[in-house]
């Protein structure tokens, strides 16, 4: 960091008339920007290595950091963002574009958000999920400025609370707050040239073609807000909360109690008191009541409710009917409160009052995936609310206990201005489609280049050590695993979803594949409930193929049995022959290079696997019981992965990294470390213990050569020092095939989003 920072407004509009690309902050009174003072700006200026820092209301004075009047800084600052051809980078830039605007600045110039830079390189980071990532020195991960300056930059730079003593800004010492505010700019710049360089030439087209393109638009929706109608809150939970005391007495009645039903405790206490038919016979237990524990651990949900309905459909006589009547009315309880709990509520709290409408403050998903839901969810509740659904269990219960249809009166459109649906619930498998469509193309060629190149990259930097493993690797006994499409020149998925062909509506097609029978059937009767849920089977059946349900998992959603399913998923698979072959070649994908690439380019990585993929050297950890427990820890240089196997049920199995081993030690119980194993740079062995049961096992090729199977592992750490939880490779596997058309469909969002705006 240059150990001055200018603060003249005249030295900055002289650094601006020569630069094309700036870094810049605000330190502001509130993090709202409707309500803002803005306290001082600073600006990095990478091609002068400038900093500068404008005072324009900070309280206190200080001649070291003199005060401007805010409207010489909008002159100053107006014309270059105002030039489209320059480039401002911010961390979090929608914030600070938000700034911008209440200075009364419309930028027009290029705009990047550095915390979006960081997820395209690393989606893995926050420390949550399946995937879960940590670091020793951060409690918690995420894509904030000062933990990403931790992990890349090995600086822990102090938090605003610390440099003014948890003064705000404007009430702070003015050098202390420029110097802070400096430094955030400068780190900003630090950590975008940093994932920059890392950066594929898709992922920066991504970048230029999406994402900042996006950053002008969401800024522009969370300034103007949703105009929200908000006499008309009150009165929906009014409603609600009407049905659901309706729902109460009617409950009272038909069980001739007056028990609360507030909490899952409760709910399964009445259930036990109904005394449900079949009980024994059920695949789940809605009876579970532990003794202790939170309220949260408890089963029943909304799902399980369900299930119990449709088991009591099976008795026709008048107390299961009173049963399912109850049933039903837990279960439309249990959908008001949800609506009341997950967005009336938070619609007035995450809310400010403006002429007698709501703004929502906040639209937390697009600080680093860009992308416009927020809380509560306008992107998807309201779509979902006010669709009629024709569910059995609502059919049995009076008027007066069923929920509201109107959510979207809550919202008003801007004049000047309309509200827009876009209806992408059929994206994910026509981008599937178009996948099967261009992998047939090409025929897995640009896979093969892809592999190619891998190899020739790792032999460039690795030579003797990749001569060395040849040398001592053993002959495979197996054939290693190729992808075989089938000889067919227009995709029947491309013909369904394309085309058109046999129907236009990708669930219908898929229902048809299942069951044809039961598709013509209902076609042929005109029956359009059975019509409605064929479709929904069809839609179930394409999530299962994505998200990798079996068939005794999928059933009961389907309410089929067990046989007829899998009978089911065999047709699909046999009508849309290039099912199979795609999701074969995308583990292959994921297991060479640790992540699959979507239509637009958008990388989906998998938590340790792409970091041993790659050709930097990691550490890795693992345990080993023989004969007792010992943990171990090797740093090694991955070479290469290797193919899986097709095991007895057609599915991929195996797959890993051929590494060198620099080397391999125990942690004891001292602190110290017991070398087991070395490997010199030329690819002998350096140093080996023969009496070590791990050094001597056969995942060896020849120390120090080892196999690496993705099983094994328990983390990665990672160059940076970020250790990788390992994920189950089956479970990776369909993440990854899954990613095909969910990644898609959220970046096809975005554009769709950068084209409505112009």
């Amino acid at each position: 960091m240059p150990k001055t920072y200018n603060v003249e407004l005249g030295k900055l509009g002289k650094a601006l008339a020569v630069a094309d690309t700036i870094v810049l902050d605000f330190e502001t009174t509130s993090l709202t920007p409707h309500c803002i003072t803005i306290v001082g700006t600073g600006i990095y200026i990478p091609t002068l290595d400038q900093l500068h820092y404008i005072n324009t209301g900070h309280t206190q004075t200080d001649p070291r950091v003199p005060g401007d009047h805010e409207a010489d800084l909008v002159a100053a600052l107006r014309p270059w963002l105002e030039n489209p051809a320059n480039h401002l980078i911010a961390h979090n830039a929608t914030y600070d574009v938000r700034c911008l605007y209440a200075l009364g600045i419309r930028p027009r110039c290029r705009v990047t958000c550095s915390m979006i830079v960081g997820h395209r390189c690393d989606e893995n980071l926050r420390a949550f999920g399946p995937t879960q990532s940590w670091y020793y020195h951060l409690d918690k991960i995420g894509y904030g400025l000062k933990k990403l300056a931790v992990i890349y930059l090995n600086e822990e730079p102090p938090t605003l609370a610390e440099e003014t003593d948890r003064k705000n800004p404007a009430n702070a010492p003015p050098a202390k707050v420029a110097r802070y505010c400096c430094l955030d700019c400068h780190n900003t710049w630090r950590l975008y040239e940093i994932f920059t360089k890392r950066m594929t030439p898709t992922v920066s087209e991504l970048l230029h073609k999406i994402d900042d393109p996006n950053n002008h638009v969401i800024a522009d929706m969370m300034w103007n807000g949703i105009l929200i109608d908000a006499d008309e809150i009150p009165r929906q939970r009014d409603l609600y909360e009407k049905s659901i005391q309706a729902c109460r007495n009617k409950i009272w009645e038909l069980t001739k109690t007056n028990w609360r039903h507030e909490t899952k405790r409760e709910i399964i206490k009445l259930l036990r008191h109904v005394d449900l038919p079949g009980q024994d016979h059920l695949d789940y237990d809605p009876f579970m009541l532990p003794p202790d524990g939170d309220e949260d651990e408890l089963t029943l949900t909304g799902a399980l409710l369900e299930q119990i309905f449709d088991h009591l459909m099976d008795y026709q006589d008048p107390e299961a009917q009173r049963k399912q009547q109850i049933v039903a009315l837990l279960l439309s309880m249990n959908s008001m409160k949800q609506r009341i709990a997950a967005f009336l509520n938070p619609l007035s709290e995450h809310s400010r009052y403006s002429n007698d409408r709501l703004y929502p403050a906040r639209f937390s998903s697009t600080l680093v995936t860009s992308r416009f839901s927020c809380s509560p969810n306008v992107q998807n509740l309201p779509g979902k609310a006010d669709v009629t659904i024709d569910d059995t269990w609502r059919q049995v219960i009076p008027e007066e206990c069923r929920e509201s249809q109107t959510t979207r009166n809550l919202f008003i459109a801007r004049p000047g201005h309309q509200l827009v649906s876009i209806d992408l619930k059929a994206a994910e498998p026509r981008y599937l489609a178009l996948h099967s469509q261009r992998a047939l193309q090409d025929q897995g060629q640009t896979y093969k280049a892809r592999v190619k190149d891998l190899y020739q990259r790792n032999f460039g930097r690795w030579p003797q050590l990749i001569q060395a493993m040849n040398q001592n690797s053993k002959p495979p006994t197996q054939r290693a695993f190729e992808v075989q499409w089938p000889p067919v020149q227009d995709d029947p998925l491309w013909r369904v979803f394309k085309h058109g062909i046999p129907t236009d509506d990708p669930y219908n097609a898929l229902m048809m594949a299942m069951d044809p029978k039961s598709y013509h059937n209902a076609i042929a009767s005109g029956d359009q409930q059975q019509i409605k849920l064929n479709r929904s089977r069809g839609k179930l059946s394409f999530l299962a193929l994505g998200y990798g349900a079996n068939p005794a998992n999928l059933a009961p959603a389907l309410k089929w049995s067990v046989a007829k399913t899998e009978q089911a998923i065999t047709n699909i698979e046999n009508t849309y022959i290039t099912l199979n072959p795609l999701r074969q070649q995308t583990t292959l994908e994921f297991i060479k290079f640790g992540q699959v690439q979507s239509l637009y380019g958008r990388p989906r990585r998998v938590n340790g696997y792409f970091q041993l993929a790659q050709d930097e050297p990691v550490t890795i950890g693992f345990t080993r019981y023989r004969p007792v427990r010992r943990d171990y820890q090797a740093k090694i240089i991955p070479l290469g992965t290797t193919s899986p196997r097709l095991n007895a049920d057609g599915e991929l199995m195996g797959g890993g990294v051929i590494a060198f081993v620099e080397e391999c030690w125990i942690e004891l119980d001292d602190g110290r470390r017991e070398i087991v194993l070395t490997g010199n740079p030329n690819g002998t062995v350096g140093h080996r213990s023969k009496s070590d049961v791990f050094v001597n096992a056969d995942h060896f090729v020849q120390p120090p050569f080892r196999m690496i199977g993705f099983s094994q592992i328990q983390w990665v750490q990672d160059a940076d020092g970020v250790y990788r939880k390992m994920p189950r490779q089956r479970r990776s596997a369909r993440a990854a095939f899954n990613a095909l058309a969910q990644a898609t469909g959220a970046d096809h969002l975005r554009w769709v989003m950068n084209r409505m705006h112009k």
